[in-house]
């Protein structure tokens, strides 16, 4: 275990407990109704969005999933993903490291019927409490970066060991689905805000040592939520066991997004960022660069984001 600890949220403990208290008093849609209208709950607007928006979840359609698929939804949270999974598949695990957001996806879970979602305490130990071959498919949705401040050690080093114990518990031809941020991001580059590391610009292209320092100058703390590279994401898969990786990628990224697009396959990259080009809300800034990138063939280093899709031999 670590003495790190991962409590990034939108709800806390008081407010949690008022939720489930009104959800058995008035219903579960009245209940949310009246936690988005709280003026205590942070960013109340978007607690739908992160709850119930299944567009968030278009990504199940790139995976190799079937009637009779067993999902492992790793680091599930109000279980939107483990809800969006239960209907394409046999059944799902939604195993996550807090128990009050297990409490509200499973009243989310009872809500909405889905009686294939089993939710586990846990994540937060290098063994999983699964047999070898349980799974056809793990999912990290968002998850992967922030383990390291649950677990001790070097993060690519958690990353790899965690990635080995999936390997473990996955069915030969299985698939793992990792959804992270591309630590060389245009957007990072750019200067935006980086809000793994409390809103520090430009942490994640940094030299590891020096991005270190930065965030213990700054927030007191050490700089623990890494990201990888389009590289290095193919060399850590191939070291934890998998072939065949493909790399994705989303526009505007991938907590948002209005399209997945291929990384590695050029001819299609090329032509979606020039369907990107035309729309009108593209920012004067990425107009830029995807004019650029549209003639050259580094986009994948520099994507916002990255959807990547490993497999277990057969």
């Amino acid at each position: 275990m670590s003495t790190y600890t991962y409590s990034r949220d939108h709800l806390v403990r008081p407010q949690y407990e008022r939720f489930f208290a009104e959800e058995q008093e008035i219903g579960w849609e009245a209940a949310i109704e009246a936690m988005i209208a709280r003026r205590d709950v942070p960013k109340s607007s978007k607690v739908p969005f992160f709850l119930s928006d299944q567009k968030r979840n278009d990504f199940v359609f790139l995976l190799p999933i079937e009637d009779n698929s067993v999902v492992l939804d790793y680091g599930a949270g109000w279980g939107n993903t483990s809800y969006t999974f239960s209907k394409y598949c046999k059944q799902v695990i939604a195993l996550d490291a807090d128990f009050d957001r297990l409490h509200l996806a499973n009243r989310h879970f009872a809500y909405r019927g889905a009686n294939n979602v089993q939710t586990i305490y846990g994540g937060t130990s290098w063994d999983l409490p699964f047999a070898d071959a349980t799974f056809d498919i793990v999912v990290f949705n968002g998850v992967l970066e922030w383990m390291p401040l649950s677990m001790e050690g070097v993060p690519t080093d958690v990353h790899r060991r965690v990635l080995g114990e999936i390997n473990r518990v996955l069915k030969p031809g299985g698939s793992v689905m990792i959804s992270i941020e591309n630590r060389f991001g245009y957007r990072h580059l750019m200067g935006n805000k980086d809000y793994h590391c409390g809103g520090l610009r430009w942490a994640p292209f940094l030299p590891r040592a020096l991005a270190n320092l930065y965030s213990q100058f700054w927030l007191g703390r050490p700089y623990r939520a890494w990201f990888h590279s389009y590289n290095i994401l193919h060399e850590l898969l191939a070291d934890c066991g998998y072939e065949g990786t493909k790399i994705y990628s989303y526009y505007p990224d991938h907590v948002k997004y209005s399209c997945i697009f291929p990384l590695d396959d050029e001819n299609v990259l090329r032509k979606t960022l020039k369907r990107l080009l035309k729309l009108p809300t593209l920012r004067k800034s990425e107009r830029l660069l995807f004019k650029f990138f549209s003639t050259h063939s580094s986009f994948k280093y520099f994507a916002q984001d990255f959807l990547t899709i490993g497999y277990k031999p057969k």
